[in-house]
């Protein structure tokens, strides 16, 4: 786009996450999420002839450790850890399904550090609520195979430079509590929460 700059719209996601505590507040995670979403132009007065259609697919792992104790009704905790963003669709494969191998952008999934805060609330003793806000930090380059002048990111032929990203996500979801062992008074937990409900909201995205 000569000038012009794309932008990834707000779109809520679905997703899991696995929870696994560990000796103490530590613990480790994995959360996977997938967020159909489209494109738009940062301008009115710019020109994007389409195809619009770009979603993300997140897969991170992180370590997580808990403020205050486990046994409080309110548990917050603070994380951080690597994972990766994948844009596909058809505005990043030429505006094939499935991508075209000549026309898409060169690389579309791109290593990310993440930062995390949350708490979970327990209604329940064998349930809790989790909100979770995640940031995700990265750099994306949408080199295009062909040189540009095809569907999607890459019709204009211009050349694309590195923009640093900022992803924020905010999760709300239901965790199951199962009590898995128990040794000398304390008690091992694993957290597997069900499906999430994720809010994706993407910022300064080119």
């Amino acid at each position: 786009m000569q000038g012009g700059v794309l932008k990834q719209k707000a779109s809520p996601a679905l997703g899991s996450r696995i929870t696994v505590w560990l000796l103490g507040r530590v613990g480790i995670e994995g959360t996977m999420s997938y967020a159909p979403s489209n494109l738009t132009t940062t301008d009115a007065t710019d020109y994007y002839p389409g195809p619009h259609s770009a979603h993300l697919i997140t897969r991170t792992a992180k370590l997580v450790v808990r403020v205050n104790p486990a046994g409080h009704n309110t548990v917050f905790q603070a994380g951080g850890g690597v994972g990766r963003v994948g844009y596909r669709g058809a505005a990043y494969c030429g505006g094939a399904a499935p991508c075209d191998p000549y026309l898409r952008a060169d690389v579309m999934t791109f290593p990310s550090k993440i930062v995390t805060a949350g708490a979970a609330f327990r209604p329940r003793r064998s349930v809790a609520l989790r909100v979770d806000a995640e940031d995700y930090l990265f750099s994306a380059s949408f080199s295009c195979r062909n040189g540009g002048h095809c569907p999607g990111v890459c019709f204009s032929g211009t050349p694309y430079t590195p923009k640093r990203q900022n992803d924020f996500v905010v999760s709300l979801g239901v965790a199951p509590r199962n009590r898995v062992a128990s040794c000398a008074c304390k008690e091992f937990r694993r957290h597997t929460p069900g499906p999430l409900m994720l809010l994706s909201i993407v910022v300064a995205h080119k």
